[in-house]
């Protein structure tokens, strides 16, 4: 799934393509802050996910969250 946070928060819980042996990636854009992307993605069954504030024509161009919060940084 590639696309908006709000596009992610409708989306229902699906089955995965090929069974459980298959890794699924999550690459959200317009997430805003507060947000759980990861705990969002974990249930939706991804192993993968990258999440980050950027909107637009590039919204890849943002950092994600994560390398954002101190404790990440030393």
């Amino acid at each position: 799934m590639l696309g908006p946070w709000a596009a992610y928060r409708a989306l229902t819980p699906q089955p995965r393509p090929g069974g459980t042996d298959i890794r699924l990636c999550r690459l959200v854009h317009d997430v805003p802050p507060g947000a759980d992307p990861e705990g969002l993605a974990r249930a939706r069954g991804a192993a993968v996910h990258c999440a980050v504030t950027g909107t637009g024509d590039h919204p890849w161009g943002t950092l994600p969250y994560t390398l954002h919060k101190p404790e990440n940084t030393s």
